[in-house]
C-alpha cells in the first residue's frame, strides 16, 4: 500500500445516517472498491499474515544454524588451525535456536503486526537469545553433555548469532513495510466506528505504513435512541467479516458513547482500541497506557519512561562500556590532541555548559574544532565550510573524533552512550520556545549519539521543521528505550552512513 490513500480505499460500506462530513469520510474511506477488490486477486497480493509468520521462523532458524557453524568452524580454524565441526557444539547449538524459536512463538513475535513496528526488535532478540543459551548452558551442565564441545566455540556463536539475528531482523522489518507498500500483504483487516468529524480528521491522516486495511466504516448518527441499533448492526458486519480489530475514533468528552460503543465490540473475538480525539494533547505522548487504582481506571502520561531497574541496567552498560572505548581510544586522542596543539593557538579541549536529565547544568567536554569559541548567550552553529573551523577539525569532526573527550562525561554521570544529544543552553532556551515538549528530552541523560542522529537528523537545526523532527526522535527514543536499541544505535553510528550525515 503506497499511501494513505490507497489504504482508505478498501472501506466498501458505510453504516448509519451521519452528517454530511461523515458523509464525506465514508467516500474517502470507501471509494474505488472495484480496484481494490481487483488488487486482493493479483498474483502479487498473495501472501498472508501465517506465511509472514513461518517465513520469518524460517529464517531465524536458517541464520541461527548457519552461525553455529560459522562459528564453530572460525574457532577451530584460528585457534588449532584446522576445520572441524564438534558434534556435541551443534547438539547445543540446535537446542539454542529451538529455544529461541520457541519463545518467540510463544509470546507471538513472528506475527506480521510486529515487523510494522521498527522498535523494540533489538530488546526482544536479546533478551531472547540470552534466555536460550543460559537454558542450554544449564542443561549442559546437568547432562555433562558438553564435555567434548568447545567452550570458545560457544561463546563465539552467542555473539555471532546475536549480531546476525539482529541483521535479518532488521532486513524483515524492511520486506514486511515492502510488501505493505506494494499492497501484497494484507496485516489487520479492521472496521473504524465514530462521528463524521472524527473520520474525516483520521481519514485525513491515514493509517499509511500500520498496515491496516480498512474494510468498514460505521459513521454514527445524532440521535442517540438510533445509536444502540447502529452499534448492533454494525457489530453484526464486523463478526460476518471476520475482522481482526475495531477502531473507536470518539471525542474524549463523550465517554457514554465510549462506554457504549465498547459494550457492544467487546462481545466480539477482536481487538478494540478507542481513539481519543482531544485536540492533539494526547498525541505527543506516546508511551501513554491505562493504569488502574483500586477501582478506578486513569490515563498514565509518561513522565519518566524508563524504570528505575532499567536506569540502573543502562548505567552500568554505560560504565562498561565507556571505559572499554576510552581504552581503545587513548592512543588516537593522544594523537589528535597533539596535531589540535601543533596547528592553532589555543586550548586542545573545548568546553561549555550544557542541560543534562532533568535541566542540571554540566560542563561537556569535546576536542576543539574552531579558531574560536563561543560561550555567550548567543552561539552561532557551525555550518558548512564555516570560516572558524580549523583543517584538523573540520577532519575529526567528519568522523565524529571530536565528540570522544566525551567518554569522561559518561564515566562521571553527567551522560550517556545513547541519549538526546545536549544542545548549547541559549539553543535550549530557544527551542523550548518554539516546541511545546522540548523540555520531555531532558527526562533521561543525554548521550554522546542518540536516535536522531543515526538518523541523519543532525548539524544545523536552523529551522523549525528541523528541530520539530529531531525532538520526534529523540522523544521516540525516549518512550521506546531497550537496552537492544542503545546497542543497535551503537552499531549504527559507528557503521551507518546515515548517522555521519550533514557532519561538518
Amino acid at each position: 500500500m503506497a499511501n494513505a490513500a490507497e489504504m482508505q480505499e478498501y472501506a466498501p460500506v458505510v453504516l448509519g445516517a451521519g452528517s454530511a462530513t461523515a458523509t464525506l469520510a465514508g467516500r474517502r474511506l470507501g471509494r474505488a472498491r472495484e480496484r481494490s477488490d481487483a488488487d486482493a486477486l493479483a498474483p502479487g497480493a498473495a501472501l498472508s499474515r501465517r506465511t509472514v509468520g513461518v517465513l520469518a521462523a524460517s529464517a531465524d532458524l536458517l541464520v541461527i544454524l548457519c552461525a553455529s557453524v560459522a562459528a564453530e568452524v572460525g574457532y577451530n580454524f584460528l585457534t588449532y588451525g584446522w576445520l572441524a565441526l564438534n558434534a556435541a557444539s551443534f547438539r547445543l547449538c540446535l537446542f539454542v535456536a529451538l529455544v529461541y524459536l520457541a519463545t518467540h512463538i510463544a509470546r507471538r513475535n513472528y506475527s506480521a503486526a510486529r515487523y510494522l513496528d521498527s522498535c523494540g526488535h533489538a530488546g526482544q532478540t536479546a533478551t531472547h537469545w540470552n534466555l536460550a543459551f543460559m537454558l542450554a548452558a544449564f542443561v549442559g551442565f546437568l547432562e555433562r553433555s558438553d564435555a567434548s564441545a568447545s567452550r570458545g566455540a560457544f561463546i563465539a556463536f552467542y555473539f555471532v548469532g546475536l549480531g546476525a539475528l539482529c541483521v535479518t531482523d532488521a532486513l524483515f522489518v524492511r520486506f514486511v513495510r515492502n510488501c505493505v507498500r506494494a499492497g501484497r500483504l494484507q496485516a489487520t483487516r479492521i472496521m473504524i466506528v465514530g462521528y463524521g468529524p472524527e473520520l474525516e480528521r483520521l481519514a485525513r491522516r491515514g493509517l499509511d505504513g500500520s498496515g491496516k486495511q480498512i474494510v468498514e466504516t460505521c459513521s454514527l448518527g445524532d440521535d442517540p435512541d438510533a445509536l444502540d441499533r447502529e452499534l448492533a448492526a454494525a457489530a453484526r458486519s464486523a463478526r460476518k467479516k471476520s475482522l481482526d480489530e475495531v477502531l473507536i475514533v470518539a471525542p474524549l468528552a463523550r465517554a457514554d458513547v465510549i462506554e457504549r460503543c465498547v459494550r457492544a465490540f467487546v462481545q466480539l473475538p477482536v481487538i478494540v482500541d478507542v481513539h481519543l480525539e482531544s485536540g492533539g494533547g494526547l498525541a505527543r505522548f506516546a508511551g501513554a497506557h491505562v493504569a488502574f487504582k483500586g477501582g478506578a481506571a486513569s490515563l498514565r502520561l509518561p513522565g519518566r519512561s524508563v524504570s528505575s531497574g532499567d536506569l540502573a541496567l543502562k548505567r552500568g552498560f554505560d560504565m562498561v562500556f565507556a571505559a572499554l572505548a576510552l581504552a581503545l581510544a587513548l592512543p588516537l586522542m593522544l594523537a589528535v590532541a597533539l596535531a589540535i596543539k601543533f596547528e592553532s593557538a589555543g586550548p586542545v579541549f573545548f568546553t561549555q555548559i550544557r542541560y543534562g536529565y532533568n535541566k542540571q547544568p554540566f560542563r561537556i567536554f569535546k576536542f576543539r574544532t574552531m579558531t574560536a569559541t563561543q560561550s555567550s548567550r548567543r552561539v552561532q552553529q557551525a555550518a558548512r565550510n564555516d570560516f572558524r573551523v580549523t583543517r584538523m577539525g573540520r577532519f575529526i569532526r567528519r568522523f565524529n573524533i571530536d565528540e570522544l573527550p566525551q567518554l569522561a562525561n559518561v564515566l562521571r554521570g553527567e551522560m550517556s552512550l545513547v541519549g538526546p544529544r545536549p544542545h548549547a543552553v541559549a539553543h535550549d532556551r530557544q527551542f523550548a520556545r518554539s516546541v511545546e515538549v522540548y523540555a520531555r528530552r531532558h527526562n533521561i541523560k543525554p548521550g554522546i549519539t542518540g536516535w536522531a542522529q543515526v538518523n541523519g537528523l543532525r548539524g544545523p537545526t536552523d529551522t523549525s521543521d528541523k528541530i520539530e523532527r529531531r525532538v520526534k526522535f529523540d522523544l521516540h527514543y525516549i518512550d521506546h528505550w531497550t537496552l537492544g536499541l542503545d546497542v543497535w544505535i551503537l552499531v549504527k553510528t559507528l557503521f551507518s552512513r546515515t548517522a555521519y550525515r550533514n557532519a561538518f
